[in-house]
């Protein structure tokens, strides 16, 4: 992939990606002191309790009352006014 423009490899933009629960516990079941159910987990279907847990904390608790003020706040912005016209 080419990049053509101004070079931005130096600049900052302060994005941060947090931990949250769910990364916490992949991150105990991949490296930490539950690695030895790392299989149990994901190799069989008690992975879809993830998916499903995933699905239901970011579709019926953050977004409505987190996620859904953002993109609100971001469709009345420059940019998201830009977005609705594309």
């Amino acid at each position: 992939i080419e990049v053509i423009g101004e070079d931005v490899s130096e600049i900052d933009f302060g994005f941060q990606v947090g931990d949250n629960l769910a990364s916490r516990v992949g991150d105990t079941l991949w490296f930490g002191p539950l690695k030895s159910m790392q299989k149990i987990a994901f190799r069989t279907p008690l992975v879809y309790l993830f998916v499903f847990g995933s699905f239901l904390y970011h579709d019926y608790i953050w977004y409505p009352f987190i996620g859904q003020h953002h993109v609100r706040t971001w469709l009345n912005g420059k940019w998201g006014r830009l977005f609705q016209e594309y």
